[in-house]
């Protein structure tokens, strides 16, 4: 079997080009594509890009089994490899033969007898040794160490054919407590376990409130008048998902404060079913657990020493008051930037459901929409872009990461097995149909004939739909769509690059500020979402790093105060609460 046939990734389809009009003709959500249906004998087949498709089977003269190389239209025999092989994807192009007898490249055909992964953790470990030892002598006793393929694993979760990145764990010259350490092959690591996201803990009630904003946790943050430190640990970390920029990991927070009791978290009472409050003296601890999404880039400063990542955000498995919400369960999750998608395969039926990443006045919380149950998958398949896929009955659907699934592809209704590269890479076959008339169909970009409109239950088909490119496309009107490769318009948040843009219910590009769910962003005039502070008119706001306008007390990297009210706006020239704000905005000390 593959092993990684179900990995997930948070990366959305990237443009191909800002160009040509979309045409009058709309693309509706139920074309699909008729495929091709070819005769032959397929075992199991990889897909990969461009094309090329791994394939073990009887293909090419109809007579013998074999392990072939398709690229360019072309079969070409792999005389190193048996046909019943077993494979397991690898890195950004790899398949591991036969437990690493061999090692194939997709993207050249060639067969390597060298252990390609073997050699990728030997690779880490002197690169992690060369970046750690003696820099992080004061983070990790064991800063001298030289890890090996014992205690280096690959993460194994997120999107297929991706930078491999690998974890391991270095021990905390504090605590003697196992650290988190995640890293690519080049040895750029972060470590996990440091900082742990903006926690806002507030201590009183209305008139006697105090707060203090952890982000870390080797350090405390005290409270005035003697009122206590707060503090944040973490525990249980478990990865479900990576996309290329972040690791998504679910964790227990634990928020204490010895002296006096914690009364929220990010602004929310922890009197919310998400928090388990644990009393002990005159003080508490606050436990929650949280969706920590982690950057894969390094911050420019240093932990004693070591590297941790740049940016972390922790979305707590609750609602925007609190109450607890629950995951799907023994599910699988691909990333999606703003969003997760979680999957459950049992018994040839799949149960998909999108998680939102919502953030409401400085709480960040997940916000689950319905969920897609039971749907008949006579195979499944997650591709290298992270996106759902299912066989049934000779349909071929994609999900649309909401809450429904796309009728993609037709294909022979005797077909029971896929691989899923992307859009315009597939294979699917019938492995095992009861009789010797096996089929297959190879989607390679260009493969795929008849464009079909679904209008009734029969196979009758019509072309009705004009292929766009995939990408930015002008409309007559001025306007700006993105196109997805399956030719649907793109709706809701999609990344381009490194830049988030917002597309409405018609896949119209927006503009200035827009409100998604109870949160509100500003986008420039090239529609790219902002960060950081924004004036508009006279008026100056503050986006956050995930582009959510700020209200309330805010610290910027300068250090100093502000003070943004419930609309956004800066306040300038005034005192709030007792403190004296500038003609900038800024607190006067």
């Amino acid at each position: 079997m593959i092993k990684r046939m179900n990995k997930v990734t948070s990366l959305l389809v990237a443009a191909a080009a800002v160009a040509s009009i979309v045409p009058a003709t709309a693309v509706s959500a139920a074309d699909y594509k008729k495929t091709e249906t070819k005769e032959g004998t397929i075992y199991s087949a990889v897909a990969y890009k461009d094309g090329k498709v791994y394939v073990d089977g009887n293909v090419k003269d109809g007579e013998n089994d074999g392990a072939y190389y398709l690229s360019a239209g072309k079969y070409n025999d792999l005389s190193d490899i048996d046909s019943g092989a077993t494979t397991e994807m690898f890195g950004d192009k790899y398949l591991n033969v036969d437990n690493g007898d061999y090692y194939m490249d997709l993207s050249t055909g060639k067969v390597e007898a060298d252990d390609i992964e073997e050699n990728s953790i030997d690779d880490v470990a002197l690169a992690l040794r060369k970046a750690i030892k003696n820099n992080a002598d004061d983070r990790y006793s064991n800063h001298d160490v030289l890890h090996d393929d014992t205690n280096i694993s690959e993460i194994t979760v997120g999107p297929k054919f991706a930078t491999t990145w690998y974890a391991t764990t270095y021990t905390s010259k504090d605590t003697g407590s196992a650290l988190n350490i995640y890293t690519d092959v080049k040895g750029n690591y972060i470590d996990a376990d440091y900082n742990v996201g903006k926690i806002k803990v507030t201590i009183g009630q209305t008139t006697t409130a105090q707060s203090v904003t952890v982000e870390n946790t080797k350090d405390a943050k005290d409270f005035k008048n003697n009122n206590g430190s707060a503090k944040v640990s973490i525990a249980n970390a478990e990865i479900i998902a990576q996309d290329k920029n972040n690791i998504y990991r679910k964790t227990t927070y634990t928020v204490e404060n010895a002296v006096t009791p914690i009364t929220k978290i990010n602004g929310v009472a922890v009197t919310g079913s998400a928090f388990t409050v644990e009393t002990s003296g005159t003080g508490n601890k606050v436990n929650f657990t949280a969706i920590q999404k982690i950057s894969k880039s390094q911050a420019s400063d240093t932990v004693d020493g070591a590297k941790y990542a740049a940016s972390v955000t922790n979305y707590v498995l609750a609602d925007e008051n609190g109450a607890k919400i629950d995951l799907l369960a023994d599910a699988k999750f691909s990333a999606f930037g703003t969003k997760l998608v979680s999957y459950a395969v049992a018994d040839e039926k799949v149960t998909a459901q999108t998680i939102d990443f919502k953030t409401t006045s400085g709480f960040n919380y997940i916000d689950p929409q319905d969920e897609s149950t039971d749907e008949v998958a006579t195979a499944f398949d997650v591709d290298a872009n992270g996106n759902l896929w299912r066989l049934e009955s000779g349909y071929i659907y994609k999900f649309d990461n909401n809450e429904d699934w796309v009728k993609t592809y037709k294909v022979d209704g005797s077909m029971d097995s896929i691989n899923v590269y992307d859009d315009n890479n597939l294979v699917a076959w019938s492995k095992d149909n009861g009789n010797d008339d096996q089929v297959y169909t190879i989607v390679s970009g260009k493969d795929t004939t008849d464009t079909t409109t679904d209008t009734t239950n029969t196979d009758t088909t019509t072309d009705t739909t004009t292929t766009v490119k995939a990408g930015w496309n002008k409309n007559a009107d001025g306007t700006w769509s993105f196109i997805n490769n399956d030719q649907s318009k793109a709706t809701g948040w999609v990344k381009d690059g490194a830049t988030w843009y917002f597309l409405n219910n018609s896949g119209i590009m927006q503009t200035g500020w827009v409100k998604d769910g109870a949160t509100w962003y500003y986008l420039n005039n090239s529609g790219a979402m902002q960060t950081g502070w924004v004036k508009d008119g006279s008026v100056w706001y503050y986006l956050n790093n995930s582009g959510a306008m700020q209200t309330g007390w805010f610290k910027d990297t300068d250090g100093n105060w502000y003070f943004l009210q419930d609309n956004g706006a800066m306040a300038a020239n005034t005192t709030v609460g007792g403190y004296k704000l500038g003609a900038n905005g800024a607190w006067i000390r």
